[in-house]
């Protein structure tokens, strides 16, 4: 969570709740061949307001 508690400008005191989250797998097929990727979920826009949970997408690489 990010906070920004006193600034000059009311509208800058904002919070953000988010979630980073990464899974990545590798699976070995044969003796020389194997498979492997991951996924990566987390926020995809910058806060410009409170928040939680919001604007959460997801990554994948093959």
């Amino acid at each position: 969570m990010d906070s920004t508690v006193s600034a000059d400008d009311p509208a800058a005191e904002i919070t953000d709740t988010y979630v980073s989250a990464e899974l990545e797998f590798e699976a070995a097929i044969a003796a020389h061949f194997s498979v492997f990727g991951g996924l990566t979920l987390e926020s995809v826009l910058d806060a410009t307001d409170d928040r939680t949970f919001d604007d959460l997408g997801r990554i994948s690489a093959p």
